[in-house]
């Protein structure tokens, strides 16, 4: 039914170790419907896919910096990819069955569908084997998590055979998610918020997205311009439906207005501007 597909960071630190293997755990609970990939040489990457039975593809390009592209993985899962729908997660993402039950809600034959997260502190090795540990992952965030903001993505669930075209993005330095739902609206396919149906749990670490990125890192400027400027970026407060659990609706106000808004040359230059002014100030 799905293909899920991720990049991971080295096994090496024992928390990042932890909190990957235990999101990659919670795929493995959606299988046999899911087919799951890793990219990548990180250190124990092999290791981890020959656990968990996972496809792994080791071979990825890299920039002169070399880090690993994001376009490149998505390129070498795609082609890998035996299910026509697919997923790209990141490492850190605990999913929960409700993914599944709300892809299959959507009647429409292309889109693009993204959430918001909540974040949780999590330390510890999850069983889930265990018959009530979804149950409580969900208390545990209910009582500590936080949802967080419409701008990053932290999955991304579309159709294969589109054109995504992506800038030679780095691994681990953001924008990409902004810029996949300006690719999309651009497209006129429609980018769909599963927040109200679907959960998704990042488990809190040391950030490791530079921050004024754009303003410091000569290398990722460069990708900015390639990918079109910040013109091109959007989150899901531009999203075009809402995916309830009683299926697809339109955003309430003021988000209906803001995802029309969101085709217009005008109103992103204006979303550009706003953010290189947060760049410089903040």
């Amino acid at each position: 039914m799905l293909t899920i597909f991720t990049s991971a960071r080295p096994f090496t630190d024992p928390h990042i170790a932890t909190i990957q293997r235990n999101a990659i755990a919670s795929w493995r609970k959606l299988c046999p419907a899911c087919e799951i990939i890793i990219v990548g040489d990180e250190a124990g990457v092999a290791e981890v896919a020959r656990e968990f039975g996972l496809i792994h593809i080791s071979n990825v390009t890299k920039n002169a910096e070399g880090k690993p592209l994001k376009s490149a993985v998505f390129e070498e899962a795609l082609k890998r990819a035996s299910h026509d729908l697919v997923c790209f997660v990141n490492a850190d993402i605990i999913l929960f069955p409700d993914l599944l039950d709300s892809v299959k809600k959507i009647p429409l034959k292309k889109f693009l569908l993204a959430g918001r997260r909540w974040d949780v502190d999590i330390k510890k090795p999850i069983p889930f084997s265990h018959p009530q540990c979804e149950m409580a992952l969900r208390k545990k965030m209910a009582k500590e998590g936080t949802l967080h903001g419409p701008s990053a993505l932290d999955y991304v669930v579309f159709q294969k055979n589109i054109n995504l075209a992506m800038p030679p993005f780095a691994m681990n330095r953001g924008g990409w998610d902004n810029w996949i739902i300006g690719r999309f609206k651009a497209l006129h396919i429609p980018v769909i918020d599963g927040t109200p149906s679907i959960t998704s749990i990042h488990q809190n670490h040391p950030g490791h997205i530079i921050k004024n990125l754009w303003r410091t890192n000569e290398q990722a400027r460069r990708e900015l311009g390639l990918a079109g400027g910040f013109s091109s970026f959007l989150t899901l407060r531009e999203a075009d439906l809402l995916l309830t659990p009683s299926g697809l609706q339109k955003p309430p106000f003021p988000y209906n207005a803001l995802s029309r808004l969101s085709f217009y040359k005008p109103w992103r230059r204006l979303l550009a501007l706003k953010r290189w002014t947060q760049q410089y100030l903040s």
